[in-house]
């Protein structure tokens, strides 16, 4: 029986959305990604760790954060069983020109391209030679796969939602589509698409396919309909609590908690130079749930970096 490919991919990145934000990258980056780390190794699955060389937040030094990086790399670079590639989320990177916002598609073809040669430069200085890339939030411009060719990457993995979603979750449907296209020398592997009811009041969006959204019983239904797994989760899901968005189990019990009870003592903490962090958030138990599930002799995990061209 052939083996069903998943690409698993972690986003290694603080959480700056309003009413979750955690911007202790000490949690929500550092101990976040090896924890993940460490459960792939014990597991034997591999993974994708797309690490944000910026702070996404002002508030943040800049300088200060990429020291930390550079020491989670250096820790990462034992694992054979992580892939690490660059994220860029734009704001405030040392290059040699401003970087007021956040969104990589909103700089310029030779603004991508710098900020990309950065990109492999910093972890070059740590002996870890990159080859692709995504985009923070997605997010790319008109520039973007030209930029990818010009700086000397080969693959990205970005989100299509212009096309059907490849889970259906409204009328309980799958859509496969290619593991792989290519724009120009560029290989994309667009990430697996979700449809759903939103917690939003009357918003129905198209999602990634992700245990920070959905439990492995929600989706596992379509698996066998797909060519394979896109899978993207996030470091900071794993020790920061924060509200649920879609159909995890106990959704509202945690929703409740976190806005009535624990976001209130983190924000104390925080006055009294206090870190904190939650060893048992909904999203790392439902992580756990999804890797558990690739073990099975089904699933074949695999870097974006070893697909070869047909």
């Amino acid at each position: 029986m052939k083996k069903k490919q998943v690409f698993l991919s972690f986003d290694i990145e603080t959480i700056v959305s309003r009413r979750s934000r955690n911007l202790d990258y000490k949690v929500t980056v550092t101990q976040g990604a090896l924890e993940i780390a460490r459960l792939l190794r014990e597991i034997g699955l591999k993974g994708t760790f797309f690490i944000s060389l910026s702070t996404k937040d002002a508030s943040l030094n800049s300088s200060e954060y990429l020291k930390e990086i550079r020491n989670l790399v250096l820790c990462l670079k034992g694992f054979e069983n992580i892939d690490i590639q660059p994220h860029i989320h734009a704001l405030n990177l040392p290059v040699s020109f401003e970087c007021p916002s956040d969104s990589f598609a909103d700089y310029n073809l030779q603004q991508q391209t710098e900020m990309l040669i950065w990109a492999k430069e910093f972890f070059s200085e740590m002996g870890v030679q990159v080859s692709g890339f995504r985009s923070g939030s997605y997010l790319s411009g008109d520039s973007y796969y030209q930029a990818l060719e010009m700086a000397g990457y080969s693959f990205s993995s970005l989100m299509d939602t212009s096309k059907a979603p490849n889970i259906n979750l409204i009328d309980k449907t799958a859509n496969s589509s290619e593991v792989m296209s290519k724009v120009g020398e560029i290989k994309e592997f667009n990430v697996t698409t979700v449809k759903v009811k939103s917690i939003k009041p009357g918003v129905i969006e198209q999602v990634n396919l992700s245990p920070d959204f959905f439990t492995l019983n929600s989706v596992k239904y379509a698996f066998k309909d797909l060519e394979c797994l896109n899978i993207n989760f996030h470091s900071f899901s794993m020790f920061s609590n924060r509200l649920a968005r879609e159909n995890h189990d106990g959704q509202l019990r945690n929703n409740l908690c976190f806005y009535l009870l624990q976001k209130p003592l983190i924000l104390l903490a925080d006055l009294v130079g206090l870190k904190t962090y939650s060893p048992k958030t909904i999203f790392n138990q439902e992580l756990n749930h999804w890797l558990d599930e690739f073990t099975s002799e089904q699933y074949e995990t695999i870097f974006y970096s070893e697909v070869e061209v047909v």
